[in-house]
């Protein structure tokens, strides 16, 4: 019933043929995990019953987030860097 269910929606949304609902599940935890949501509140929408299924998703966008955030620290720590420097740079003068 569900996948009936599943593809009825899918058609009514516009999406293709090839949307299958367990890859309609999956992204949406997706979503859900790349807006901040925790393992649980992904749980809680999605029907899991473990956290390792979930944080398969979690994962994967810590990850991004992670890395997002370390490349805001790193051109943070340059534009100060520059800011704290006392040396004047020569424009047009090559090494």
């Amino acid at each position: 019933m569900y996948g009936a269910n599943a593809h009825l929606a899918a058609f009514v949304a516009g999406l293709p043929d090839t949307c299958v609902p367990h890859g309609l599940r999956k992204g949406a935890c997706r979503v859900m995990a790349e807006s901040d949501c925790t393992a649980h509140e992904i749980m809680a929408v999605s029907g899991h019953t473990t956290l390792r299924e979930v944080e398969r998703y979690t994962k994967a966008a810590n990850r991004k987030h992670l890395a997002a955030r370390a490349q805001q620290k790193v051109a943070k720590a340059k534009v100060e860097t520059e800011a704290e420097s006392n040396v004047v740079p020569l424009r047009g003068v090559t090494a």
